[in-house]
């Protein structure tokens, strides 16, 4: 037993480290020769190599532990948002000269993050009958639903279409639409929730509610041609068909690989499409939109949350245009440019140093909640509110995450979800 664990840490140490070492050679082969005008230069010392290593190392010592966690829910959230958004800072800071005042601060959160996860405890949440939960849990399915039908009807004359390569041309006449408010946050939702129901019917052959499933869920992609819709379904099975609490110490090792092909794409291919669209958009970009996030806020008044739920308290932001589109016409020269960001951004933006040291808290006592509740579901159910969390809090605020991105609906649907009689997940 203990060779084995410290086997499985092993198994993780060098996952992570090889990850690390394939994205430098990305970005310093790849992105910093193609992508310096934007930024992305390559001003590496041996002494900021050597210090950004070590603080790799120095946070392994924290996240190692989550992978031998019972809390499923959680310890597989705030790995992958160690892996994807904390690794790739690591990265830049090898690289791109910035402020150490930036870095002092980004490394505090983290590594106060990382630290609370350790130590939270689980929240008691009260049990409900469950004739109460089952009405409650089918009320929001149908209220879904049905919303999926009804802005199917009205505004998209109940259009099926199938086709990704067209997918803008939806979108645009989405927007013209100028759809209520409400509407904005329960179809997003219905792009999570709505798979992992369908998946959980098919197991329990209730053939009917999947047939029911699968056409609202085609419904909603055509309203918007939104591929989240489609990859949503898709990973849902996937995760349902290979998932196991195993394979969490698998997550470095999958991104190394993602890494490695990248790479090999550039050397054999001399094409970068997977390094444009994975390697620099979805992990190095993000990490260095914190840097233009601190670089702007420490000069300018902090928001405050007067962009999030104070707006519909009549209290207006000193900024006229949404936050992530200054920060584009700033940084990137144009207002179109939308740069969401999550995490350190978030907590910088609304409260400077103070969020900083409180942001942590509030993200891990979000988690710590979802978690809580999700307690008794199936594992294989929960792959996908696990990368949908991950997503959202890593590419947004907070409050807007907990709201417009779905995740407070998400954890009532997973607080209602049938559990499993001991109340454990299967393994």
């Amino acid at each position: 037993m203990q060779i084995s664990l410290l086997r499985k840490k092993w198994i993780v140490y060098w996952g992570i480290i090889l990850y690390r070492i394939l994205l430098d050679v990305n970005y310093a082969e790849i992105i910093a020769p193609i992508y310096a005008y934007s930024g992305f230069v390559n001003l590496s010392t041996d002494y900021t190599c050597a210090i950004s290593y070590i603080v790799l190392l120095l946070s392994m010592h924290f996240i190692i532990k989550q992978y031998s966690s019972e809390r499923l829910l959680l310890s597989n959230v705030v790995v992958l948002l160690y892996l994807v958004c904390f690794v790739p800072g690591t990265s830049l800071m090898a690289y791109i000269p910035m402020n150490i005042h930036f870095w002092v601060l980004f490394l505090v959160y983290w590594f106060l993050f990382l630290y609370l996860a350790l130590f939270i405890r689980p929240v008691k949440i009260p049990v409900l009958s469950n004739r109460g939960r089952n009405i409650l849990l089918y009320l929001i399915l149908g209220g879904i639903i049905t919303t999926v039908l009804y802005v199917s009807w009205k505004y998209a004359g109940f259009r099926i279409h199938f086709s990704l390569r067209d997918v803008y041309d939806l979108r645009e006449e989405e927007r013209s639409w100028n759809l209520p408010l409400i509407f904005g946050y329960l179809l997003p939702t219905a792009s999570t929730i709505l798979p992992v129901f369908l998946v959980y019917f098919l197991v329990k052959k209730r053939l009917w509610l999947v047939l029911l499933l699968s056409v609202a869920i085609l419904l909603n992609f055509s309203i918007g041609g939104h591929k989240s819709v489609i990859f949503k379904l898709l990973f849902c099975f996937l995760g349902y068909w290979f998932y196991s609490r195993e394979k969490v110490s698998l997550y470095a090792w999958f991104l190394a690989f993602l890494s490695f092909i990248s790479f090999l794409e550039w050397k054999i291919c001399q094409s970068f499409t997977i390094c444009t669209l994975l390697i620099r958009r979805a992990l190095f970009l993000p990490a260095y939109l914190n840097y233009h996030y601190y670089d702007y806020f420490s000069t300018h008044e902090q928001d405050v949350f007067r962009q999030s739920f104070l707006r519909h308290l009549g209290i207006q932001s000193p900024y006229d245009i949404p936050i992530p589109r200054l920060i584009g016409e700033v940084y990137y020269n144009s207002s179109d440019t939308n740069a969401n960001n999550g995490l350190f951004s978030d907590a910088y933006l609304n409260m400077g140093t103070v969020g900083v040291l409180l942001f942590p808290f509030l993200l891990i006592m979000v988690i710590n909640i979802i978690d809580s509740v999700a307690k008794g579901i199936d594992d294989k159910l929960l792959i996908l509110p696990i990368v949908v969390i991950v997503v959202v809090f890593s590419a947004g605020t907070l409050m807007s995450g907990l709201l417009t991105g779905g995740v407070g609906v998400l954890t009532l649907i997973l607080f209602l979800f049938p559990k499993n009689k001991l109340g454990v997940r299967n393994v």
